[in-house]
């Protein structure tokens, strides 16, 4: 869901020291989530997005899949 820049921060203070990895990845385009053709616009680790690539691919294009920076950057 759509949350706060605040909200994601503390999500991901929390997950850090447990080793988990966090991204914020809104979408647009909301018409074609039929179809599995959202664009995507993945915040985070650069390891953390191609480790859940394939996820994003099922619900996105996969050409429409953009990791835009650090946690924070896609919202």
């Amino acid at each position: 869901g759509t949350g706060s820049g605040d909200v994601g921060r503390r999500v991901l203070e929390a997950a850090r020291p447990r080793g988990i990895g966090v991204l914020d990845a809104p979408v647009a385009d909301a018409l074609r989530a039929p179809e599995g053709r959202l664009a995507i616009f993945a915040g985070g680790d650069a390891a953390d997005v191609a480790r859940v690539r394939r996820v994003l691919e099922a619900m996105g294009d996969p050409d429409r899949i953009i990791h835009v920076g650090p946690h924070g950057a896609g919202a």
